[in-house]
């Protein structure tokens, strides 16, 4: 396939969203009708899975097309080389007005060179405001995280920019709503509360302090996981309408481009799975199995379901070879896999690789010294039904995916073949570290990200 017209693209991640808490994905109570159009207009992937379980590691490497050993930007550097050209970069190189709007300023910046190749990557931080002041009324008992509407508004200001621009934009967008705290607006997240009987005096009582479990010290109950998870359904549904707004921006331009949507997540959020919530410490499927919809009319089909395992680094290859032609594609990645359909390079990752590189302790072990943390350096390969997840002290954890997909048994011990074929499907590079005592904080880390994460609990 030859190159094709240059549309504007929109590129969105939606920090820690689960692919099963969206309508098109199943997800009964979800209120997504913009996502929900997206895949009915366009392609649903069904089985996208994520590089990695957190930020950095996972934007790295939708940015470059590359897993975290090979881009390098993870705890243990926090930053992405400058040698690396991202997608930002080579579209802005291939004629785009490349712009973006990231609500995870720690992890999406200037601070860890991911703003390399925009012409403009405004952070937008989000703001805490109290409920007080947010809400207001008797019901307004938590705080307002101001962030999915200040990324809109954001989004707005610049594409009015180059609204009248002849050459083709490229825009980013980084929402961080489904992060941890939940705190969306009221109208959004009542619905959901008023579904599971929420009373004022218990969402006071829900703690979302992730650390103080992961230390030992706070047992997580089963109605604080509903609680928060209905928390979680609110703050996707403001996202949904967030984006919304931006997309009927963009139709009411007039724009002649044509419009190419991706729509991802970098990773997932336990919500009570394995006792565990917030995505640490885990390469579980409900953390690095996300949503992946993409829409381009008049190019791709309408509503079809790919059902097919694909991992969302290869939207770079992949664009390249639509934008520049398959030879440039194969030149820039040898090794890379087909995303969108009818592209020349074997569609799909019949076995996907995830990693969580450098988990860092150090901040639970400052705040609950002499607890043992969960933290280990994990890599995962998945394929056939089946995932292995190995650690970096040597043990590993094999999983059947259509018996368990909880992932609860470990059925190692019964299947020692079945392991042994996935563990010669890892690359000796992406073997996990072994875990040491400290943080893997580079010391050459910018000081003012260092800040930034000691201010979120991460240091």
């Amino acid at each position: 396939m030859g190159a094709t017209p240059r549309p504007d693209i929109l590129l969105v991640v939606l920090d820690a969203a689960r692919a099963d808490r969206i309508g098109c994905y199943g997800w009964r109570r979800a209120v997504t009708p913009v996502l929900d159009r997206l895949a009915g207009e366009g392609l649903r992937y069904d089985q996208a899975i994520a590089s990695s379980c957190w930020t950095l590691e996972s934007v790295a490497s939708l940015f470059t097309g590359l897993y975290p050993v090979d881009h390098g930007a993870h705890f243990g550097s926090l930053r992405l080389s400058g040698d690396l050209e991202t997608l930002p970069a080579w579209l802005q190189r291939m004629g785009y007005r490349t712009i973006g709007v990231s609500a995870n300023s720690a992890f999406v910046g200037r601070h860890t060179g991911l703003h390399q190749g925009f012409h403009h990557l405004a952070e937008v931080a989000p703001e805490i405001v109290p409920a007080a002041e947010a809400l207001g009324g008797a019901a307004g008992v938590l705080p307002l995280k101001d962030s999915a509407g200040r990324v809109a508004a954001t989004a707005e200001q610049l594409l009015g920019q180059v609204f009248d621009s002849p050459e083709p934009f490229f825009l980013y967008l980084h929402f961080v709503d489904t992060h941890l705290p939940y705190y969306p607006p009221q109208r959004y997240a009542q619905p959901f509360l008023d579904g599971i009987g929420a009373e004022a005096n218990e969402l006071l009582q829900t703690s979302q302090d992730a650390a103080a479990m992961f230390g030992g010290r706070m047992q997580v109950r089963r109605r604080d996981f509903e609680i928060l998870g209905a928390l979680y359904d609110g703050a996707l549904s403001w996202m949904d309408a967030a984006l919304g707004r931006v997309l009927d921006f963009i139709a009411g331009s007039g724009r002649l481009h044509g419009l190419l949507s991706v729509v991802t997540a970098d990773h997932g959020e336990h919500l009570g799975e394995q006792g565990m919530m917030d995505h640490a410490f885990s390469l579980s499927d409900t953390l690095v199995r996300v949503p992946l919809l993409v829409n381009w009319p008049g190019v791709l089909e309408r509503n079809v379901v790919l059902r097919d395992q694909v991992q969302p680094l290869d939207l770079y290859p992949s664009l390249v070879e639509r934008l520049a032609g398959p030879q440039e594609a194969d030149r820039r990645f040898p090794a890379r896999r087909g995303l969108l359909p009818g592209d020349a390079a074997p569609f799909g990752r019949p076995w996907a690789l995830a990693q969580y590189t450098e988990p860092v302790n150090a901040a639970l072990k400052k705040r609950f010294p002499g607890e043992a943390v969960p933290g280990q350096s994990l890599s995962m390969v998945r394929g056939e039904g089946w995932k292995l997840v190995l650690a970096g002290d040597g043990s590993s954890r094999l999983y059947c995916l259509g018996l368990d997909p909880g992932e609860l048994t470990d059925s190692g011990p019964a299947n020692p073949e079945r392991l042994e074929a996935l563990r010669r499907r890892l690359p000796d590079r992406m073997t996990p570290r072994v875990a040491d005592a400290g943080s893997a904080v580079s010391d050459t880390a910018d000081p003012d990200l260092l800040e930034r994460l000691a201010s979120l609990g991460y240091l």
